[in-house]
């Protein structure tokens, strides 16, 4: 895996500030949710693009799966390649 920048809300940056430096537990629930939708992102860019320029054909229609099922389409929508 190649680590790589990534861009987080100010918001969610004061959140985590808040919660490591200044005890404010209560902000637990919030950090994760919004770091659980960052990851899934995350994800689904990864996804689409092996889906689009993966080495193999297996690796693109593995990608094409699995961004698919992240995004809620049933397989009797998906186009085959």
């Amino acid at each position: 895996m190649r680590y790589k920048n990534l861009k987080i809300s100010s918001e969610l940056f004061f959140k985590i500030i808040r919660y490591v430096y200044m005890d404010q537990f209560e902000l637990k629930n919030e950090i994760i949710k919004e770091i659980d939708e960052k990851m899934k992102s995350i994800n689904e860019g990864d996804w689409f693009t092996e889906m689009k320029i993966g080495e193999t054909p297996e690796i693109r229609k593995e990608g094409k799966e699995k961004y698919m099922d992240s995004k809620g389409i049933h397989p009797d929508f998906r186009w085959d390649d």
